[in-house]
């Protein structure tokens, strides 16, 4: 059991032959990361084999691979991965739900090339639950998501800003875009997605608070016990919560 609070990794290299991941555990259940920010890692920002995994207002900058990577499940919260490469910036593994709720992940990947924003269960080709709940994904690769066939798969009140650019790859057999979204109601997916910039007011400091006009303003919905925000502001400012994982306003 880990419980990992207001904590910095910062420039983690590996070794000659490997990169290393900022936060790893191998095994074990019931992990907490909150409040913490791991950055400049060679390798992996958040990685963890354990089950019952919570990460609560963390701040994944500038890693080399991915940006979290859940094997077991878990639940992702008030959360900014920005700068990430490799396949994708979130990363679910075995047959488990994974819930990311007010997540925004931006600057993965090559926007000219290809690569995936999330893969679930890719190598394993389980099913999983999926659920991405008032969250934003903004200047990344257009690879969309990837996830196996039977999944459930719930994308409610989530911000993207390339309607031309894939959604989902369901398995090998089906590839949906944003455009194409509707097609998703024959698997009984859940799909409420809002096509627009996010209107950041300072993307370049990482300023991610939104100005005045953002789809993301009070556009929310809200989810019982999240009371605040990623800086511990409260949720919410205004007629409702925001999209994303900061109060504006």
């Amino acid at each position: 059991h880990w419980w990992v609070e207001r904590t910095s990794v910062t420039g983690r290299s590996g070794s000659e032959d490997s990169g290393a991941d900022a936060f790893a555990v191998e095994e074990g259940r019931q992990i907490v990361v909150l409040d913490s920010i791991v950055s400049g890692a060679a390798a992996d920002g958040i990685d963890t084999k354990a089950t019952d995994v919570v990460v609560f207002g963390a701040r994944v900058l500038d890693v080399a691979r991915n940006g979290i990577k859940l094997w077991a499940g878990g639940d992702v919260i008030d959360t900014v991965v920005d700068g990430s490469d490799a396949d994708a910036a979130l990363v679910g593994h075995g047959e488990a739900r994974y819930r990311y709720l007010h997540v925004l992940v931006t600057n993965h990947g090559d926007p000219e090339g290809g690569a995936y924003i999330g893969t679930w269960a890719y190598d394993d080709q389980v099913p999983v639950t999926l659920e991405i709940l008032n969250s934003i994904f903004a200047t990344n690769a257009p690879g969309g998501f990837y996830v196996p066939e039977g999944s459930t798969v719930t994308i409610s009140r989530t911000i993207v800003d390339d309607g031309e650019a894939k959604l989902v790859d369901v398995g090998d057999e089906l590839t949906v875009t944003v455009a194409e979204a509707g097609q998703l109601d024959e698997l009984g997916w859940t799909i409420d997605l809002v096509v627009a910039e996010p209107g950041f007011t300072d993307p370049t400091t990482r300023d991610f608070t939104t100005t005045p006009g953002s789809p993301a303003r009070d556009a929310a919905d809200v989810v019982e016990g999240l009371e605040r925000d990623l800086t511990g502001a409260p949720r919410s400012i205004g007629p409702g919560p925001d999209i994303g994982p900061y109060e504006s306003g």
